[in-house]
């Protein structure tokens, strides 16, 4: 039996979020065996220098390098207290696009960020893996070669699972009371679904490169641009960090590069997923004035989204 590790973080005590992209060349399972390869680099050459903060200090943007060349930045996310808040679009409803369901919601918020986030089907039909969107069922089929599970509940809080964990150290579901895993049976699954709908939660899978006291990184050596999604503390504080790569990188390379980085800057890391930029790299960052910044952005319009990760300030 798999074992599921679940890391809950509620809005007002400890809490993660996230959301998803579109087909990278990535689309088979990393072989996560939890040992460095031969073919790892030098993985203590990333160096930082401060961009701006936001928000009272509650976002901070740096920019990257490599061994002194520019390879991106990272947007830190300060979660303690109620303002900084998430929200996932996992797919077309009522007829509205993800950019016109997007559009629609935004009106009277502080946007402070989006990017698309983990994987569709080659084909581009639907969000690949489990999938449900505000109790919507988009894709029932669970992916066995994505072993990252994110909950994004109706009230803010969001859960991280490690698929590969057995269902007692699972999703614990109070409202049902019991522990499961929805990879381990179609009965978990179905229970699980009916939660979900219940609670009118969003759900999605992607790559697992590390979880806490269950080192990863798998062995995916192919190069392209990345975002990578961070959940970890800082100072105390839950924070969430995407790291915008601009540059080719391996996904196992860069994983172990920002782990390595975070743990010389005392962070203590708690996750580490791939967000999939794919066809689709889209990013923005805006100002506190509610303005594009012209310096942090993808290469793809937030029309063309299949899928998207929101930051807000609230």
């Amino acid at each position: 039996m798999k074992h599921i590790k679940i890391f809950t973080i509620a809005f007002l005590v400890v809490n993660f979020i996230f959301s998803t992209s579109l087909g990278t060349k990535d689309e088979y399972k990393p072989q996560l065996n939890g040992k460095l390869p031969s073919k790892t680099r030098n993985i203590n050459n990333i160096s930082e220098s401060h961009y701006k903060s936001m928000y009272n200090g509650k976002v901070k943007i740096f920019n990257l390098k490599r061994n002194g060349r520019n390879i991106g930045n990272s947007l830190w996310l300060y979660r303690t207290g109620k303002n900084i808040k998430a929200k996932y679009f996992a797919y077309k409803q009522n007829g509205q696009s993800i950019y016109e369901r997007y559009n629609d919601w935004k009106k009277g918020k502080k946007i402070i960020s989006y990017c698309a986030g983990p994987y569709t089907t080659r084909d581009y039909s639907k969000p690949q893996g489990l999938t449900i969107d505000n109790g919507n069922i988009v894709n029932r089929n669970i992916d066995e070669k994505l072993d990252g599970l994110i909950i994004v509940e109706a009230v803010g809080g969001v859960r991280v699972v490690d698929l590969e964990k057995p269902s007692s150290e699972c999703i614990n579901l109070v409202s049902i009371g019991r522990s499961l895993n929805p990879r381990n049976s179609s009965v978990e699954k179905n229970q699980f679904i009916n939660w979900a709908r219940y609670e009118s939660a969003t759900v999605f899978q992607t790559n697992l490169m590390y979880m806490k006291n269950d080192k990863k990184f798998g062995n995916v050596y192919e190069t392209a641009r990345r975002r990578i999604f961070v959940l970890a503390y800082h100072g105390g504080e839950v924070v969430h960090i995407i790291f915008n790569i601009t540059i080719d990188v391996s996904l196992t390379d860069i994983s172990k590069e920002i782990y390595s980085y975070l743990n010389r800057k005392n962070v203590r890391v708690i996750g580490i997923l791939n967000f999939d930029t794919g066809s689709y790299d889209i990013f923005q960052v805006f100002n506190q004035n509610g303005y594009e910044d012209n310096h942090l952005h993808g290469t793809v319009s937030v029309r063309k989204a299949q899928n998207l990760m929101v930051y807000y300030y609230d």
